[in-house]
């Protein structure tokens, strides 16, 4: 069985990707199928340059007191 091609992404939001809990921020090599099936889903990029601002956790917690 041949070898798939690899391609380098930028993981947009955390997810699992070839098996593997990936975070944001995080560039991992992955089989090409897989990289186009997350970048369709805005999960990744190939645009290895792009930053992804944290979320933090207390913000979230503040505006649902507030609600």
């Amino acid at each position: 069985m041949p070898q798939p091609k690899m391609v380098k992404v930028k993981v947009l939001r955390g997810c699992v990707a070839a098996g593997n809990v990936v975070k944001p921020n995080q560039v991992v090599e992955l089989p090409e199928e897989d990289a186009a099936i997350l970048i369709a889903y805005n999960k990744a990029t190939k645009d290895l340059k792009v930053e992804v601002p944290e979320v933090k956790k207390e913000a979230k917690k503040d505006e649902k007191k507030e609600k």
